[in-house]
């Protein structure tokens, strides 16, 4: 229970800071970015990444090339982007664990849908970091990829 509660407060807290971001459109990208993930039988462009460190928290976003469907990872005591494989687990006790986390939002869905399981790789990559996941939600699995840099938001 304390967990959906500190996400949910990290959630609104998330959407508050980025309603300026989110009113914004980025066409940079398109269907066929090398950076994508799957969801749905839907693929969808990433067009960069973004952090917010918060409350003892690093999230992580993967930024679609349009409005919708970023990717969001929650990782429990970190002052930093975590690098490493982690499996979804609310112990946040667990270094190998990310808390929580959310994909594909859209307006129907504005936090988009909550992940139920899965994995994300962060390794260091030149002067960026590359990311690869493979995580389920209760609408299906998920499995994408992108190597940038991620810019503080």
């Amino acid at each position: 229970m304390k967990i959906l509660k500190n996400f949910l407060r990290t959630a609104a807290l998330i959407a508050l800071i980025g309603s300026g971001q989110a009113c914004k459109k980025n066409n940079t990208g398109n269907q066929d970015s090398e950076f994508k993930y799957t969801y749905q039988n839907k693929t969808v462009a990433l067009a960069g990444g973004t952090y917010l460190l918060a409350d003892g928290q690093a999230h992580l976003f993967l930024e679609p090339a349009g409005v919708h469907g970023a990717v969001h990872f929650i990782f429990s005591n970190s002052n930093k982007i975590p690098t490493g494989t982690y499996s979804l687990n609310g112990n946040s006790s667990t270094p190998t664990n990310f808390v929580a986390g959310s994909l594909g939002s859209s307006e129907a869905s504005p936090l988009g849908d909550a992940m139920t399981g899965g994995k994300v790789t962060i390794e260091r990559s030149g002067g960026g970091y590359a990311v690869s996941f493979d995580v389920n939600t209760a609408k299906g699995n998920a499995k994408g990829d992108f190597t940038g840099n991620f810019k503080a938001r």
